[in-house]
């Protein structure tokens, strides 16, 4: 229900003691986790949409097993920096004239 796939073929390594199964670990915990997702949601997404908690949607474009987001739709074009030191008065003018 969580699908922790790393952090389950970590445990069970260590727990077994042995690193020969690390592969068939990997292997059957991503094909758990896969066919999970096939099936229904992960556990932490069914709490998240119950409690109504804000959470960023789900609106990655994908490609494959990977999921992209073009760096031109997530950065603003007027980028505000500071130096590594300021005065008091750059850091306030910038919070203040900063209308986003």
């Amino acid at each position: 229900m969580s699908r922790m796939t790393i952090t389950g073929t970590v445990m069970l390594t260590e727990a077994c003691g042995n690193s020969k199964l690390l592969l068939p670990f990997m292997v059957t915990f991503a094909a758990a986790r896969y066919s999970g997702n096939a099936i229904n949601e992960a556990l932490y997404d069914i709490l998240i949409r119950i409690k109504e908690v804000p959470f960023l949607p789900d609106s990655l474009r994908s490609l494959g097993l990977l999921n992209y987001h073009p760096l031109a739709e997530i950065m603003s074009p007027d980028v505000k920096f500071l130096y590594e030191i300021n005065t008091v008065k750059d850091v306030l003018n910038l919070l203040m004239n900063n209308h986003r």
